[in-house]
């Protein structure tokens, strides 16, 4: 979810100068060289923007579009000679659904367009957070967003010693996936634990929108 073994600071720097051409260094005041955060597409790094404000950048490992491409196909064929073997088990359906959807994830601009697009539908809710994208920071590959310092959704003891109810952050949950999906037609499709946080109030941050769900209007009806 968000501690896969980091990639070395090099390769951030090469993709930093693809994006941008130049160095981390150059394009913000301060830049972490550890990670805070590593999941299965990129890392997350805390920097410092310059007029001074304190976001989260994440960049996108080198080269993951090509064993993401690979990935996906391997999985086909896997799926393909099991619904030979068993009709029962039938998943090509999904394998689609992958194939159109994952490599949207790696575009980092269409993440921050979903984040906003979120963020604006749920504007009316005070316990929803959304952070802000930093645009100019922003491209394909590497996406700045405002830092936010919260607790894990899932650290329940963290919650509870904090004042914060967990029964509380279920019910916003399920009040904002069911406005998400039932009435605007258009959620983040991603909710785990890497990528959930909860400030007191409590308020529910959200993360990571490369998996946004558009559903037809028909369906969203039904």
């Amino acid at each position: 979810q968000d501690s896969v073994p980091a990639r070395p600071f090099s390769q951030v720097v090469a993709v930093v100068k693809g994006e941008f051409g130049v160095h981390p260094d150059e394009l913000f005041d301060s830049f972490t060289r550890s990670p805070i955060a590593s999941a299965s597409l990129a890392q997350v790094h805390r920097a410092r923007t310059k007029a001074g404000d304190d976001v989260a950048v994440k960049i996108q490992y080198p080269g993951i579009d090509r064993i993401l491409e690979t990935d996906l196909r391997n999985v086909a064929i896997l799926v393909r000679l099991l619904a030979r073997l068993e009709k029962n088990f039938d998943f090509r359906v999904l394998v689609r659904e992958l194939n159109k959807d994952m490599p949207r994830e790696l575009d980092f601009e269409l993440e921050g367009r979903s984040s906003e697009r979120v963020a604006r539908d749920l504007a009316h809710r005070k316990d929803i957070l959304i952070p802000k994208v930093f645009w100019e920071t922003t491209r394909r590959r590497v996406l700045t967003t405002e830092f936010i310092e919260a607790t894990k959704i899932s650290d329940t003891e963290a919650l509870l010693a904090e004042g914060i109810d967990p029964n509380q952050v279920a019910l916003i949950m399920t009040e904002a996936y069911c406005e998400q999906i039932l009435v605007h037609g258009f959620f983040r499709a991603d909710p785990h634990p890497g990528n959930l946080f909860v400030l007191p109030g409590p308020v529910v941050v959200f993360l990571d929108f490369g998996l946004s769900k558009e559903l037809p209007e028909k369906f969203r009806q039904n």
